[in-house]
């Protein structure tokens, strides 16, 4: 299998991952585990995202000459040179990856997270409203205080105005972002207040740095 077809596979795991109960988890850690390298080579060289967030546009691997984060080269070399086993009955874990996991269990969960949050952030984008975006670097600025339900009225009004004739009402518009946990409720009804998450900066700091220009030009 070339780099982007095992890529391709891992990111369909990390989908059935979102979905299935936790037990798969460790099976999804595993699947990243072992393609570690081609998978983490792949997400360097993605040029665009589109679809639901799991199509992906990648350059060449001859394209992207520059330094990579130095990750695991004696686990990866490991996997990559075993010869093809049969496979009857469910994947075998190589004794070599539950070795690496014992020995380097900060590395591993660094890896998983930094993939899954990838994952995770563009399923989002390919979702959002740039409006929403907008909000978002507004809550940013307001820190753990906030600011109240009724002052974010103006992000919603602006995407009216864009949107033209639209059913969207302002509860759900805002609870979207609350659906992906990158915003919090707060306080007493009938004036709570909102503010971002560590998930809403995590996301705001990912499209900056992958979509510097663009990230917040959206339609709506």
């Amino acid at each position: 299998m070339t780099s982007d077809q095992i890529a391709d596979l891992v990111l369909r795991y990390l989908d059935v991952l979102l979905r299935w109960p936790l037990a798969v988890s460790a099976l999804g850690l595993t699947g990243m585990l072992l393609f570690k390298k081609p998978l983490s080579d792949f997400l360097s060289r993605i040029t665009s995202a589109g679809g639901y967030g799991i199509q992906f546009s990648a350059a060449s691997p001859q394209s992207q000459a520059a330094a990579k984060k130095p990750g695991a080269p004696e686990l990866a070399n490991m996997v990559e040179n075993q010869p093809p086993i049969p496979q009857q009955g469910p994947p075998m874990v190589p004794q070599q990856a539950i070795q690496y996991v014992q020995q380097h269990p900060a590395q591993v969960v660094e890896e998983y997270l930094r993939i899954f949050n990838a994952y995770r952030y563009e399923r989002a984008l390919n979702q959002i409203y740039g409006t929403q975006i907008d909000m978002l670097q507004y809550l940013s600025t307001k820190g753990t205080e906030g600011d109240a339900y009724t002052n974010l009225a103006i992000f919603y009004e602006a995407f009216r105005r864009r949107a033209g004739d639209s059913k969207y009402q302002m509860p759900d518009y805002v609870r979207f972002l609350h659906t992906l946990g990158f915003i919090e409720y707060f306080g007493d009804q009938p004036s709570f207040r909102v503010r971002i998450t560590p998930a809403g900066l995590g996301f705001l700091s990912y499209v900056r740095g992958e979509y510097p220009l663009t990230y917040d030009k959206r339609t709506l």
